[in-house]
């Protein structure tokens, strides 16, 4: 992640796109000479970005002709050409936009200075797409009167959709960090792959959260069917593969199937499915990373380890698979579930 106690707003342009696709392009940049509001534009391009995922710029043929990619490399090389290249984002957005489903709103596109990421001090451009305006209060006294009119403005603590992009990795298409908030339909993309055309970076956070991703695929969608496969045998697997990244400093795929699944015909299976769903979504993941301790706390948050009866009871297995039993009453005719443990907490 970058961090930006350093850096100082430089250059600003603001155009907007209506929901037709259609721009309404401004003449020149705009002015930053009130510092108040310059701060509080610095807040609001920066502050909302919180994710480690990285991203690069890129092209099926050549990443000369991603258009983005192509105007951050002018304006990274003439910053004084930002208004100029930020006139061609807003056009090419345009292009972007033009399912129904995508809001209008404005483009921001900023320059900063000195940002640091990775230890070095570096450039970078900022673009944030407002399509969500929210209500406010404004109170103004005039004449020993209180006079209070709605209005509608930006949030300055959020952005709907937005991108870093730093001047480093040049020849690899830049490195840059997303956010995406609205639209949950298939016009979400174009943010990420119509208007910017990224990827996610091959790194060890992106390793760790697709293999985590996978894994959980597996377990929950796919080993029901295979294998004759209980709940709590789900539970004890997802258990498994979080504690295996949890407790070790590097991922070594063999390693993981012989903790984790440990049968060779699990172990067949899984390898079978994650090949074909690597294939299938475009996902490199290598065979050994080191193991990304944010990614690890991301994903776990969604390896619910959940067996739910009938309307009644939820149990939650956060350990040991060995001390729940499952079994059959055929006075009651019903199943059944039993805990060991060694006290009520």
């Amino acid at each position: 992640m970058f961090t930006y106690t350093d850096s100082s707003l430089e250059a600003l342009s603001v155009h907007y796109i209506d929901q037709e696709g259609q721009t309404v392009l401004t003449e020149d940049g705009f002015p930053l000479a009130d510092a108040a509001l310059r701060d509080l534009l610095s807040q609001f391009f920066l502050t909302a970005f919180k994710e480690e995922q990285q991203y690069q710029f890129v092209h099926e043929t050549d990443l000369k002709y991603n258009e983005m990619y192509a105007y951050c490399q002018t304006i990274f090389q003439k910053p004084d050409s930002l208004h100029e290249q930020s006139v061609a984002m807003a056009k090419h957005l345009a292009n972007a936009s033009k399912h129904p489903g995508i809001k209008p709103g404005e483009l921001f596109t900023a320059y900063f200075k000195d940002l640091t990421f990775e230890q070095k001090q570096v450039d970078a451009i900022v673009l944030i797409k407002a399509e969500n305006k929210k209500d406010f209060l404004l109170v103004d006294l005039m004449r020993d009167q209180l006079d209070i009119q709605s209005r509608k403005g930006l949030d300055p603590n959020k952005a709907d959709k937005a991108c870093v992009i730093l001047n480093c990795n040049s020849e690899d298409g830049y490195r840059l960090f997303l956010i995406d908030h609205t639209n949950k339909g298939n016009e979400a993309a174009y943010w990420k792959y119509d208007f910017l055309k990224v990827k996610e970076c091959a790194d060890s956070f992106s390793f760790t959260k697709n293999f985590l991703h996978v894994a959980k695929e597996f377990i929950v969608n796919n080993l029901p069917a295979a294998f004759e496969t209980s709940k709590a045998d789900q539970a004890g697997l997802l258990n498994k593969s979080v504690a295996y990244f949890k407790e070790h400093d590097n991922f070594n795929i063999n390693n993981f199937q012989e903790a984790v699944f440990q049968e060779p015909e699990l172990i067949e299976s899984f390898q079978q499915f994650g090949s074909s769903y690597l294939h299938e979504h475009n996902i490199e993941i290598a065979d050994s990373f080191a193991i990304s301790s944010s990614a690890v706390k991301k994903q776990a948050r969604v390896f619910k380890s959940v067996i739910k009866l009938d309307r009644n009871f939820h149990i939650y297995i956060h350990g040991n698979r060995e001390l729940i039993e499952q079994g059959y009453d055929e006075v009651t005719g019903k199943r059944y579930y039993k805990i060991y443990f060694d006290e009520e907490m």
